[in-house]
């Protein structure tokens, strides 16, 4: 960091964890640059099958804190308590939890149909995958602030379906909220249940809805690319 001219995060949370540890004369070296997405990768958006079930999809690894349990939990919860919530949803977890392969939903008692696990996918069948969807989860662990700006959010972003994330305060939650996505707190069983029956009633009612115009034309490549372009002239 000493020897750069410029250093890039891709949150304003993550400058401020990591300048804290260096000289104050460096911060003037940081800036921030997010993640972002193509619109030409995308395709157009598929009708969705008539009496189909509400289609919620995670994409991406788990590993270490962030990880299913909870989430898994949560539906059980409901569906033991409040199962009409859960009546016509299915659950789709895309990706690995890395060091537990062999985990099952079934363990917690939830069959299939609610909850899977599907393999890894190459990159723009990941996004087709998010277009089909009905709504697209974040799953992060319950830190007490999140700092983080995921690369599967701005994926989401460009794939222009609600969003549900289950997230701390921070950077994820500061993005899906201008998007007009749903927070709910991943702290405990209870909260994230109560999360998903609000995101799930929104979604029937049709008062969750696609992420805001404006906050996706933010971090299309275009305009990260003109941001990029400004930060090296400006450095030059």
């Amino acid at each position: 960091i000493g020897a750069a001219d410029r250093v890039l995060f891709t949150s304003a949370e993550t400058v401020d964890l990591v300048m804290a540890k260096h000289p104050p004369a460096w911060r003037s070296k940081a800036a921030v640059l997010p993640h972002a997405h193509d619109p030409a990768l995308y395709g157009e958006a598929p009708r969705r099958p008539d009496g189909g079930p509400l289609l919620l999809r995670y994409l991406g690894n788990f590993y270490r804190q962030r990880n299913p349990l909870t989430l898994a939990r949560a539906l059980a919860l409901l569906q033991r308590g409040r199962p009409e919530v859960l009546e016509g949803v299915r659950v789709e977890l895309i990706g690995r939890w890395v060091g537990h392969a062999n985990w099952s939903p079934a363990a917690l008692g939830l069959p299939e149909s609610l909850l899977s696990f599907r393999s890894p996918v190459g990159y723009l069948d990941s996004l087709r995958l998010m277009r089909e969807a009905d709504a697209l989860l974040i799953v992060d662990a319950p830190f007490e602030h999140n700092v983080f700006f995921p690369s599967k959010l701005v994926d989401y972003l460009g794939a222009g379906r609600p969003i549900v994330a289950l997230t701390p305060t921070g950077t994820t939650a500061d993005i899906v909220a201008a998007a007009s996505g749903l927070v709910a707190s991943p702290a405990s069983v209870e909260s994230v249940a109560e999360g998903l029956a609000q995101a799930l009633s929104r979604l029937r009612a049709g008062s969750l809805t696609a992420p805001r115009v404006e906050v996706v034309r933010r971090y299309a490549a275009s305009q990260v690319a003109a941001d990029f372009d400004a930060l090296v002239r400006k450095v030059a």
